[in-house]
């Protein structure tokens, strides 16, 4: 199964970094799912950028100037995520705090494997 997680993002880097932390440890338990993460970064100026390519090499990004806002930037986001041809694809916020397990839990529950 190929499950792409969408994460819009404007000038959060902290509460991004915290998401992307519990969602890379989440992942790695997760077998027979192909994972992918987007963080559209909507033109933040606080580093977001720079700190996604140095502590999340992995993780796709894609650019707006700043005026795409939450409607745009996600739809950027599916946009771009359909590239890696998903079964599923999940929109989060930036500033989730997601159980123990949630996504093992989630593809559980919903029958997706």
């Amino acid at each position: 199964m190929k499950l792409c997680i969408v994460l819009p993002t404007y000038n959060r880097r902290e509460l991004l970094r915290a998401t992307l932390n519990q969602l890379e440890e989440q992942r790695t338990s997760l077998s027979g799912v192909d994972s992918r993460i987007v963080v559209v970064v909507d033109g933040s100026t606080d580093g977001t950028q720079e700190m996604l390519e140095r502590d999340f090499p992995d993780i796709h990004m894609v650019t707006g100037d700043g005026s795409w806002f939450y409607t745009r930037s996600m739809n950027e986001g599916f946009r771009y995520a359909q590239k890696f041809s998903p079964d599923y694809v999940l929109a989060l916020n930036d500033d989730v705090v997601l159980d123990e397990g949630y996504l093992g839990k989630m593809i559980a529950s919903s029958a997706l494997v």
